[in-house]
């Protein structure tokens, strides 16, 4: 039996870590270990549906250090307590993740409104840029790709590019297949759903032909499927046709549902806010 724990949004902040220590890893830890062996660590996912830290970790010092700081208190200590292994623990990046101070406001903005204007045929030249390492307006995703980066680095099962990271892996129901897509690369303020995000035709191609050959297919993100304002005819379609399953984070309000279209058919799964919302 496979078993995915979806967490998201742990917004990594001094009153988060002390609430993790004391009341949430332990509650993670002993899940994973109940289960054990009905449900082996070879059949174990923890999937991360982004803000693994807050505010581009501004109270760390950056994103960088922050992400550090989360693989040290969060990723390793439940690795080492579980027997989890490190591809194990899947993560893709949240709104949080972003650096906006690494792309000037004019740019940033002009990027938005050359996006609004032109839509999905400028969305798929643009990022097609991005996924040759050409980022342009959107390094404030650079900094997260470099810890990925550093993080995953001697893993073969796990393919990485500048936008998506695929994760491919052998378990008792055969063989599974994660796509963790970049939402984010053009998140930059509070008005990012209204405005649209995008994740771009060539990080889909390179996510779908990654997984070619899998039996079960993931499709993680940050954000909702309907955020893709530009990828309504395309990519939102696509998701059904291509995956069983849909995690996503961000709404910091738990969903599971299962929805048909004449494309296919998802099951959703929503997390929320997995240490913030803890006292609500």
């Amino acid at each position: 039996m496979i078993r995915v724990i979806h967490i998201s949004d742990f917004h990594l902040e001094t009153t988060v870590l002390n609430d993790w220590e004391k009341f949430t890893k332990k509650a993670l830890i002993k899940t994973i270990n109940a289960q054990q062996p009905q449900c082996s660590v070879s059949d174990t996912f923890i999937l991360c549906t982004g803000d693994m830290i807050n505010k581009a970790g501004n109270s760390y010092g950056g994103v960088l250090n922050a992400l550090n700081r989360f693989n040290e208190t969060v990723i390793q200590p439940v690795l080492e307590e579980t027997g989890l292994s490190l591809d194990h623990f899947i993560l893709l990046p949240g709104n949080h993740e972003v650096d906006r101070r690494a792309d000037d406001d004019i740019h940033a903005e002009g990027l938005r409104a050359m996006i609004e204007k032109k839509g999905q045929s400028l969305i798929n030249e643009y990022t097609r840029s991005l996924m040759d390492g050409d980022y342009k307006d959107s390094k404030r995703i650079s900094e997260y790709n470099d810890f990925i980066a550093e993080l995953y680095k001697d893993l073969d099962n796990i393919q990485i590019s500048p936008l998506g990271v695929t994760f491919t892996y052998d378990t008792s129901e055969g063989k599974l297949g994660v796509a963790a897509f970049n939402t984010v690369w053009n998140a930059y303020d509070h008005d990012d759903l209204t405005r649209g995000l995008a994740i771009g035709e060539p990080q889909y191609q390179f996510c779908k032909d990654n997984l070619e050959d899998c039996d079960i297919k993931i499709a993680a993100m940050h954000h909702p499927l309907d955020s893709l304002k530009f990828e309504k005819a395309t990519i939102q379609n696509w998701v059904y046709s291509d995956f069983q399953f849909l995690y996503i984070g961000h709404i910091h309000e738990t969903d599971s549902f299962y929805k048909s279209t004449v494309y296919g058919s998802l099951l959703v799964n929503v997390s929320p806010s997995y240490t913030a919302d803890i006292r609500s």
